[in-house]
């Protein structure tokens, strides 16, 4: 998709969670979520992958790099978070088989950028 297109109007339930029924072909999407009363937003992402995608999860923290504490320093600037070895390939040799990959990080949302 090359614009935005209005989804429609939605309220969040009592803990604060929404849903919204999307049908889309596969593919990646950016999600833009816009806040009616002081038009603050937050963007996601969401995949539309087929039912027989194969797909594989990482952690990021202590599985793709050496310990769960390296997100402070790198956060901090003093220190930047090491890779496990041969981390990159195995994503890598996964990624040319086909397989959806999927990150999944305890990391607050102010490091969202740098992790990603």
């Amino acid at each position: 998709m090359n614009q935005w297109q209005y989804l429609g109007t939605y309220t969040t339930d009592a803990d604060g969670k929404v849903f919204v029924p999307i049908q889309k072909p596969e593919g990646e999407y950016q999600i833009r979520m816009v806040v009616e009363g002081d038009l603050s937003s937050v963007d996601g992402y969401l995949s539309v992958v087929s039912d027989n995608r194969k797909a594989v999860l990482f952690d990021i923290d202590g599985t793709l790099t050496l310990n769960d504490f390296e997100s402070v320093g790198d956060y901090l600037g003093v220190d930047k978070a090491d890779p496990h070895y041969f981390a990159k390939e195995t994503v890598l040799a996964y990624k040319d088989k086909g397989y959806q990959i999927i990150y999944l990080t305890g990391r607050p949302y102010w490091v969202g950028k740098d992790s990603r």
